[in-house]
């Protein structure tokens, strides 16, 4: 695990508000969309802890309405993995 990700780990285990930038536009959340993304949750319940997920997205875009761009039905690929105290799980989905 790379130090920033281990830094940004050990800070949502600390508790402490940890904030994500988010995309304001059409043009924005496309970039956002087509990168790769690493994040970390927090579960509670049956099972509990952080999950550190290494996700990648692809898909095809088109226009939407009102001048937006959205993905292509059945086209967007999502593949990573998921990672917890209960091991690393592989993701390979496609909605």
């Amino acid at each position: 695990m790379t130090s920033s990700r281990q830094h940004l780990r050990d800070r949502v285990e600390s508790g402490a508000t940890v904030w994500f930038a988010g995309a304001q536009d059409a043009l924005s959340a496309l970039l956002v969309d087509q990168s790769d993304f690493d994040g970390v949750f927090t579960m509670s319940g049956d099972l509990h802890n952080s999950v550190t997920l290494m996700l990648a997205f692809t898909g095809n875009t088109q226009a939407g309405p009102n001048n937006t761009v959205v993905r292509v039905p059945g086209t967007t690929h999502i593949t990573g993995t998921a990672v917890s105290d209960y091991g690393t799980y592989n993701v390979d989905v496609t909605r």
